[in-house]
């Protein structure tokens, strides 16, 4: 999997005018044939979903379960979607990708008897948000989903500098009842401000913050406010890998919501 990453990063680094030296050459080859193989599966619906769990942290209780998918190939093995996803980038087999994920991920919320919400991250082959609105209708419509059983998770650099048709669109899929998350938040430069201007229902900690827990205190207390101001907003607040059970009992201590990691179970096969 790592000899084809390369082969794409090299492939997009190359000018059009330099031929590729044969090794590289052999690595575009290969992740060319990775991307047909992956697109003929795609078509027959052979990826399989993984669900990982998000249990509250008052009572246990499993109140989402965040999706991923995987793909076994007959020579490269298991490979993760996000990592196929990102080699596929915004093209129209990127595209192609991430809508067979939401239509599968429907699908499941529609078919399934539970009641807890699916979360799917957003990849960037469904922006900008007049895409995404497009594709999540047309899924929703055709599967007969509930929209509150689905949330979208957006990493800070997607909902940078939206512009006012983005914030509408995004307001309207949480009048639907869709849940919208920010995550990884607190990774990087963060500002609080982002949370007030945006329609949000949950903000994911990066697990970044939960790192020299329990014992830095300066961590502590930035996780503190954190979770503080979310919940002024009236925003659930999910602490994202949770390894150790003195994690957990701080984080319920801070008031934090729900957590999910290591900790909390291992991926559930959908």
């Amino acid at each position: 999997m790592q000899d084809l990453s390369t082969a794409a990063s090299a492939a997009s680094d190359a000018p059009a005018r330099f031929c590729l030296q044969p090794d590289r050459r052999a690595q575009a080859a290969r992740r060319r044939r990775l991307l047909r193989d992956l697109d003929l599966a795609i078509a027959q619906d052979v990826p399989t979903l993984q669900l990982r769990p998000r249990v509250s942290l008052s009572d246990g209780r499993r109140v989402a379960e965040e999706a991923s998918w995987r793909w076994s190939h007959r020579r490269h093995g298991t490979l993760p979607g996000t990592a196929l996803a990102d080699m596929a980038g915004k093209s129209a087999l990127g595209e192609r990708v991430a809508v067979w994920f939401l239509r599968r991920l429907c699908l499941l919320a529609a078919r399934r008897s539970s009641v807890v919400p699916l979360s799917l991250r957003v990849p960037w082959a469904l922006l900008p948000m007049p895409l995404l609105e497009h594709h999540l209708l047309t899924a929703l419509m055709d599967s007969h989903a509930i929209p509150s059983l689905l949330e979208l998770r957006f990493a800070e650099d997607q909902l940078h500098a939206l512009s006012p048709e983005d914030l509408l669109v995004l307001s309207r899929l949480r009048d639907m009842g869709i849940g919208i998350a920010l995550e990884q938040f607190g990774d990087g430069p963060t500002s609080l401000g982002l949370l007030r201007r945006l329609p949000l229902s949950t903000v994911i900690l990066s697990a970044e913050l939960l790192r020299h827990l329990p014992q830095d205190d300066d961590d502590r207390a930035m996780l503190h406010a954190i979770i503080a101001a979310a919940r002024g907003l009236g925003l659930a607040t999910v602490a994202c890998g949770v390894e150790r059970q003195a994690q957990m009992n701080l984080l319920r201590n801070l008031g934090c919501d729900a957590a999910q990691g290591p900790g909390i179970a291992f991926g559930l096969a959908a």
